[in-house]
């Protein structure tokens, strides 16, 4: 549920409606919560502009949320909430994601808490 490339960090939703997202900036790694989430990932993300870029896959890139941050290197820290709240249909539920940011050395992809692949609709 996560692709992660050169200044560029893509996230799977269980969804493909509008969905909530937050987006937390920190200034070091956050504690650990992951009892209350369903699934958690880590990628880094190169920002030698200082600007990081939100959208969605069918928002129009231009318009995207901009936010700036030191130019610099940062772990992405991806938290999937709800995943079982999906309708039978896949178009309503209560799933929701957090994307947490800090400045931290690159590392390769990582899954910090994973769940079962057949608890996932669509999977």
């Amino acid at each position: 549920m996560l692709a992660a490339g050169s200044g560029v960090v893509r996230i799977g939703t269980v969804r493909n409606m509008h969905v909530p997202v937050s987006v937390q900036i920190l200034e070091r790694e956050p504690n650990d919560d992951s009892a209350g989430w369903d699934h958690i990932v880590e990628a880094s993300l190169d920002v030698p502009s200082g600007r990081i870029a939100i959208a969605g896959c069918t928002d129009y890139f231009p318009d995207a949320a901009r936010i700036d941050v030191a130019p610099g290197t940062y772990r992405v820290r991806v938290s999937y909430g709800g995943l079982d709240t999906l309708s039978e249909d896949g178009l309503e539920g209560d799933d929701r994601y957090r994307l947490q940011l800090w400045p931290a050395p690159p590392i390769a992809v990582r899954v910090v808490k994973q769940r079962p692949t057949s608890d996932v609709a669509g999977s």
